[in-house]
């Protein structure tokens, strides 16, 4: 794998290669991958960023329906994060057309030392900016349980789809 300007990814076309999450994993652990190398690589996968102070948010646009943002931590998480501190991000799926949230998700980080939740924080985010660049997906409304044909505690689930 070539580095270009020191950053951690090279172009999107060898991440178009790999083949399975466990490469994304393996492609991150190699080198420490920042916050920062995220969002610079996000922005070769047309994602466009929108500047904030303690955060980053990253915005894709499918076509004409589809918004997407994605909201995570930026490098300066690192210097006050404690063992006993949680972290989050999130994503949000708007429909274009009439500006309304379809779907939206959050994944919190509790157990292990910082850099282990920061790792599968960054892992993970990794991943999400990889599906939503090449991936179709749907968002499957679903129930805990039914009772006589009626659903109860209904949620959506987002379900990324093979390629």
């Amino acid at each position: 794998m070539k580095e270009q300007n020191g950053s951690f990814f090279t172009d999107c076309r060898y991440v178009q290669e790999l083949k399975n999450r466990g490469e994304f994993r393996k492609l991150a652990k190699q080198k420490k991958m920042t916050f920062n190398d995220l969002v610079k690589y996000a922005v070769k996968m047309n994602y466009r960023i929108e500047s904030q102070k303690d955060y980053n948010e990253l915005i894709l646009e499918i076509n004409d329906l589809i918004k997407i943002i994605m909201i995570f931590p930026n490098d300066e998480v690192e210097k006050n994060l404690g063992d006993h501190v949680n972290i989050n991000w999130e994503y949000t799926v708007i429909n274009k057309e009439n500006q309304k949230k379809i779907h939206s998700d959050w994944l919190d980080y509790y157990g292990g030392t910082p850099e282990t939740k920061l790792q599968d924080m960054k892992n993970d985010i990794l991943e999400y900016i990889n599906n939503f660049a090449l991936r179709k997906f749907e968002i499957v409304e679903k129930s805990v349980f039914s009772l006589f044909g009626k659903k109860f505690l209904r949620y959506k689930e987002l379900i990324f789809q093979d390629n």
